[in-house]
């Protein structure tokens, strides 16, 4: 359990990390400091979705040693993380892009980098095959994980 402590806590450190570095190096360009904090905590705290997949697996009971671990992808049928989603990024984006002259539309391009920054991150540490993050290929899979990892 303590190694696979240090393990998770290096990964999010790596998530904060490159979460500062995407703040500091925008920060010179976009002068919008709140849509560059928005986008440095989507990037940290977009795993808060694994507590939907925690739930389905183990209902209500807490496990830290299975939420550290991981361990509760074991026990689930299914793997949703919905908000890992390369589309999702995409599509925020764009839709900002569209709205980008309107304060929705720089929240949404923000929200798409904080994503996608996050899903960088992942797909680096966990190397998984490469439709791991797309929600379309869970989807067609069934989201099972088996088709996945």
């Amino acid at each position: 359990m303590l190694y696979e402590l240090k393990i998770f806590i290096i990964h999010e450190l790596i998530h904060i990390l490159l979460g500062l570095i995407l703040f500091l190096s925008l920060s010179r360009i976009i002068k919008k400091y709140r849509l560059l904090f928005w986008a440095f905590l989507v990037s940290i705290f977009l795993d808060i979705d694994h507590l939907f997949d925690y739930f389905i697996a183990l209902g209500a009971k807490l496990d830290i040693n299975a939420m550290v671990t991981g361990s509760y992808f074991d026990t689930n049928t299914h793997t949703y993380i919905p908000l890992h989603s390369w589309e999702l990024a995409v599509i925020m984006i764009i839709l900002g892009w569209i709205k980008r002259r309107k304060n929705v539309g720089k929240f949404l391009i923000a929200t798409g980098v904080g994503i996608f920054t996050h899903l960088l991150v992942d797909q680096t540490w966990y190397q998984p095959i490469w439709n791991v993050y797309f929600l379309i290929s869970r989807f067609a899979h069934n989201f099972i994980p088996s088709y996945l990892w």
